[in-house]
Formats: structure tokens, sequence, C-alpha cells
């Protein structure tokens, strides 16, 4: 979670469930510590029970008021760190294949990387094909020939 706190940026929040487990508040307060301390705004940070609906009127709250703000075919939302990360190293396939692209540079150096690209994405939509899948349809894009 440090990691991820430390990376943070002004349209991410922390939501952090299961109050009502955390008898006397310890492990959220802590968690709560650790995130102001490296400087993420406490008024992005959510203690809440989703079982006993402990703080969730003050999360809906803000999160009615913010996302009024926002088109909605404008902004995506990510729920999970594991989507985040995939989605990250998407963009870094893409952008290195648009690179390669412009340098003139070999064209299996860029299948490459968009191979790398397409299986992020098959693994953030829970699809699994094989590698002759794969190859099949690089094959067919007729990258250097």
């Amino acid at each position: 979670m440090w990691e991820l706190a430390t990376k943070a940026t002004q349209r991410e929040h922390f939501v952090l469930n299961k109050l009502d487990l955390d008898l006397n508040g310890t492990r959220h307060k802590a968690l709560s510590d650790v995130l102001f301390e490296i400087g993420f705004p406490p008024e992005r940070v959510f203690s809440v029970s989703s079982s006993d609906r402990t703080g969730l009127d003050s999360l809906e709250s803000y999160l009615s008021i913010h996302v009024s703000n926002h088109d909605a075919d404008s902004t995506g939302v990510v729920t999970q760190v594991r989507h985040l990360e995939l989605l990250q190293k998407i963009y870094t396939c893409l952008e290195a294949a648009l690179r390669l692209i412009n340098e003139d540079s070999s064209p299996e150096f860029i299948a490459f990387e968009l191979q790398d690209a397409v299986r992020a994405i098959h693994e953030m939509l829970g699809k699994e094909f094989d590698e002759q899948v794969i190859d099949r349809i690089f094959q067919e894009f007729c990258l250097g020939k």
C-alpha cells in the first residue's frame, strides 16, 4: 500500500473497508496516519463498513459532489490495482511500439511490443489465448511483408 500511496495523484482515493471488524479503530487509524504522513490528503481517505454502513454517508456525499463534475463518457474508473498495473503495461507497450514505428525499427521489435500489449489486454479481460492464436493474429497482421 505504501508504494501505491506514494504514487497516488489527485485522482486517487483510499476507501478502507471493514471498519466494523476493527473494534477499537486502531488498524484504520494506523493506515490513515501512514497516508497522512506521506502527504496524502485526508479528505480523500475514507474508513467505512459496508456491512453496517458506517462512514458510507460521507463517502456517498463526497462521490456525488465529485462525480457530478465529470462527464461520464470522458473518464473511467479502475477498481483493482491489478487492472491499473495492466493498463499501465498496455500503455507502455503501445508507447514503445509507436516509438519503434517512428524510428523505422525492425517489424519484429514492433510486433513484440504489440504482442505484450495484447497479452495484457487479454489478462485484464480474463481471456486466455495460447501462443498459437496470438502468433496467427500477428502473422495475418503482415508486419514486415
